[in-house]
């Protein structure tokens, strides 16, 4: 009997979404914080606001108003911004709609 061998978990196919809003000047920190982290932790950087490491990617933007609460009616006070992360898995695509803007701001 094998007892060294621990149990595992595979996702084949994974995505998180992460979105943020907070005031430029911590936004401006956090973006520049998040891509240090990211480089740091080994991810390669393939464009802007993107990194892959192994099978997974990631894809980070800024934007000052989130399609999504426009679409809702909602506003951000003055002077706040949006970092909206995506996951991703290689050969994942995440479902259209909901809160994941990637792609529809600044990176």
């Amino acid at each position: 009997m094998d007892t060294t061998a621990a149990p595992s978990l595979a996702m084949t196919q994974m995505y998180l979404y992460h979105s943020v809003a907070a005031p430029q000047d911590e936004i401006e920190e956090a973006w520049e914080q998040n891509q240090a982290m990211l480089s740091e932790g080994g991810w390669k950087k393939v464009g802007a606001g993107r990194f892959e490491l192994g099978d997974l990617r990631v894809h980070m933007i800024r934007v000052e108003e989130h399609p999504e609460d426009l679409r809702a009616g909602r506003r951000l006070p003055a002077d706040y911004e949006v970092i909206d992360t995506v996951f991703t898995s290689v050969n994942c695509f995440p479902p259209p709609g909901g809160r994941s803007a990637a792609g529809r701001g600044r990176s």
